[in-house]
């Protein structure tokens, strides 16, 4: 329910007039009648809002506010230290950074990397949930007689260099095109085994008497027969440029260090596609590339 006022004539024309009353008085008089303290209010507005008319040289006078150091730089690994349960950056100009790197994580993943003695290696661990890097070290010895030779003004950290092949960690990224070409992944295809090599016959092979698999248990396997073979009868060339691509090959991963980009390159050859799509050769990438793709379907 509403209700409404009657228009009274006789009360707006006494509020029309006592306003006319109030602007005479203004013009006559320059001014509100005085009361106590009135002039003092008058003044003191005056000089508070005095400001909004400072000349340009008095305004030029003022002090410009000190910033807090100057940008901070990039990170900088050598700069890198532990400070109780975190792993803090000094980024100069009075600039520090809190990475996500957990102390506990990154001591015990150099543990497994020096008692294992391996001659060069990188571990990468990633939270899954958000993509934040927990731990990332490095071994290399450049005794070892099959320590690649390492770049120079390269990434300082093995976990971000170029120097492994993708190997069946690419199958990830032939299954995810595999599935979206209309390959289902529980229903099973015949294979030709490729323990360690994917050769034309395994493409060719005639599925009459072939051992079966799902696309399912071949990735559980690795199964470079079943891979290599699905591969060439779903998957063009432009099909394995896009998924590589998608999976963030032949580009640079956003991160505070310099960082390798991972490659793919896609073979026109029919058989050598097949290989590749399986993990054989044509691919390299980095430690770091390598978690962040596991990551992407762990997540």
């Amino acid at each position: 329910m509403s209700t409404q006022r009657s228009f009274n004539p006789l009360f707006f024309t006494l509020h029309i007039a006592a306003l006319h009353l109030i602007i005479g008085w203004v013009l006559i008089f320059g001014g509100a009648p005085e009361n106590p303290g009135t002039n003092e209010v008058l003044s003191a507005i005056q000089q508070e809002t005095s400001g909004d008319t400072l000349d340009e040289a008095t305004a030029q006078e003022a002090p410009a506010p000190v910033p807090f150091g100057a940008r901070p730089g990039p990170l900088d690994p050598a700069k890198i230290y532990p400070d109780g349960d975190q792993m803090l950056a000094d980024l100069g100009n009075d600039w520090r950074a809190e990475l996500t790197l957990d102390t506990h994580l990154q001591a015990k993943a150099e543990k497994i990397l020096n008692r294992s003695k391996v001659p060069f290696g990188a571990i990468v661990v990633m939270d899954v949930k958000d993509g934040d890097v927990l731990a990332m070290v490095d071994r290399y010895d450049e005794r070892a007689e099959n320590a690649p030779t390492l770049e120079e003004g390269g990434p300082s950290h093995l976990a971000l260099r170029r120097i492994a092949p993708a190997a069946s960690i690419f199958k990830i990224a032939t299954a995810a095109a595999l599935v979206e070409s209309g390959v289902r992944p529980h229903r099973e295809y015949p294979f030709k085994n490729a323990r360690r090599r994917v050769y034309l016959n395994n493409l060719t092979a005639n599925a009459k008497g072939l051992p079966r698999s799902s696309l399912t248990t071949g990735f559980a396997h690795s199964n470079n027969g079943l891979f290599s073979r699905l591969a060439d009868k779903n998957l063009n060339a432009e099909d394995m440029e896009v998924i590589a691509d998608r999976f963030g090959f032949n580009k640079v991963l956003p991160f505070p260090l310099l960082t390798d980009a991972s490659t793919a390159h896609i073979p026109r050859n029919r058989l050598e596609r097949a290989r590749m799509s399986a993990g054989f050769w044509h691919t390299y990438l980095t430690p770091l590339h390598a978690a962040s793709i596991a990551a992407s379907i762990a997540g």
